[in-house]
């Protein structure tokens, strides 16, 4: 991905997310310009997410933590297919079809090189704790 397209796609998903937010009940403060979004929840505590244009991530900084997210493939078993271990992804597909699983669909998402988590997951989760109530974020107009 092209620096250009990363800004934009980082851009969108700061909108989508901004546009969310001012849909909840909660007073929130959000600021949010240059790829930077800052979320002040009513205890004052704050999450931020920002692009990190360099190595193509968003950062994410909450009470709980930082987080890095890349824009990658990864099967819904959570394989980074660019990355892991040839033998072990091949171990795993045979098996699944010997014990006639479901088939492994390939996605390109953004993963919290942490936790594993889609990025909406992972936003889903740090703000809905910081409300003390459960929230979706879509990260993704689909």
């Amino acid at each position: 991905m092209q620096d250009l397209e990363f800004q934009n796609r980082v851009d969108c998903i700061v909108e989508l997310i901004e546009d969310q937010l001012d849909e909840f009940e909660e007073d929130l403060d959000i600021d949010s310009s240059n790829g930077l979004l800052k979320i002040v929840f009513p205890d004052q505590s704050s999450l931020i997410l920002s692009r990190q244009i360099a190595n193509h991530e968003i950062w994410i900084a909450a009470s709980s933590g930082g987080f890095h997210c890349g824009y990658d493939n990864v099967d819904v078993k959570g394989h980074d297919l660019g990355r892991d271990d040839v033998n072990d992804l091949t171990n795993d597909l045979t098996n699944d079809l010997t014990n006639n699983a479901a088939p492994r669909v390939a996605q390109q998402d953004w993963f919290c090189r942490t936790t594993a988590e889609t990025l909406s997951t992972l936003l889903s989760r740090l703000i809905g704790t910081q409300l003390n109530r459960a929230v979706q974020i879509r990260t993704t107009e689909d």
